[in-house]
């Protein structure tokens, strides 16, 4: 008869996670990693998440393919190891872009198993990954970590990598990242055993007791976290044009109304105030994304936009 171990084992439940809020941890990493990865290759770094979930390690690890480059990182007090996985095509893109490569050019990625040249290259990438991934558990769990995570070893081949028991449940969260110009694109993933963040969360400096001299302090932090939570209504703009006043009241169900062939790759993002266009956020194009469509930034937020928001978030 089996026993309560082995049933557990063998179930088809997964764990809960011990950060409630993983959608955030997920889009405050991208976010971090695309500061962080793009003064290293010179570039524009963007990224998106794909999927975000609990599962099990035996499941991940099917997925990932050979080569893949696979960074191991310990952290102190967990017997388990978290896990990036860079695939084949980013790694090469990354590569070619550090070894002076075009960002403004994509060339089809050629498989290849790594070299010691490559890993050297890739560490540092690695490295930011892995601190962008620390600095939004501190954000997510309030708190500094005690401790950071340290990388152990690469490898190429996921059979040689042990980070926790096949069984065990793990966060596994897979981006997008592109890259250059062009956005040459790959996939990164991270993946953490539970058991790992169970200690990472216990492992968050304890906030000191506050004082009641502190407390115009809690009301300016309270009223940032207010401007920064406040909804800012975002309108897409796929093309604008006049027409006669004839023309629209000729309009018939059915009839089209023809746009440039471009317009789907200059989508203006905007924001508005009592139905009119207060300021123009930034440039995007329109793709599709599992049946969903979807808007990409093609340019950076707008620079008036940006340093107004910061000083309504900070000058409280």
């Amino acid at each position: 008869m089996e026993n309560v171990l082995t049933r557990k084992i063998s179930g088809q439940g997964v764990g809960r996670s011990p950060i409630s809020d993983t959608e955030k941890l997920g889009d405050r990493f991208v976010r971090l990693a695309e500061k962080k990865i793009g003064p290293i290759l010179r570039t524009a770094v963007s990224g998106m998440i794909l999927e975000n979930e609990v599962t099990r390690l035996s499941a991940v690890a099917e997925g990932i393919p050979v080569p893949a480059l696979l960074g191991v990182f310990s952290f102190e007090g967990s017997a388990a190891h978290a896990l990036i996985n860079v695939s084949a095509d980013l790694v090469y893109h990354i590569v070619d872009l550090m070894m002076g490569g075009d960002p403004e050019t994509c060339p089809i990625p050629t498989t290849r198993s790594f070299t010691a040249i490559d890993y050297a290259l890739m560490e540092g990438i690695l490295d930011a990954a892995m601190r962008a991934f620390e600095e939004s558990l501190s954000e997510i769990l309030d708190g500094p970590l005690r401790s950071g995570f340290k990388l152990m070893d690469i490898q190429q081949n996921i059979t040689h990598v042990s980070i926790a028991t096949d069984n065990a449940d793990v966060l596994a969260l897979n981006a997008s990242l592109d890259v250059g110009e062009a956005a040459r694109g790959g996939d990164i993933d991270l993946v953490i055993p539970l058991s790992l963040l169970d200690v990472v969360r216990s492992s968050v400096a304890k906030k000191e007791v506050v004082k009641s001299a502190d407390i115009k302090d809690i009301w300016r932090d309270r009223m940032t976290r207010a401007a920064t939570e406040a909804d800012i209504p975002l309108t897409a703009i796929l093309h604008t044009a006049k027409y006669k006043a004839q023309f629209l009241e000729d309009l018939e169900v059915g009839q089209i109304i023809p746009i440039p062939t471009k317009a789907p790759q200059n989508v203006k993002l905007v924001t508005r105030q009592n139905g009119v266009i207060a300021v123009e956020v930034a440039t995007t194009k329109l793709g599709a994304f599992e049946g969903k469509k979807v808007l990409k930034l093609t340019s950076p937020i707008n620079p008036t936009l940006s340093d107004y928001l910061k000083r309504a978030i900070t000058e409280n």
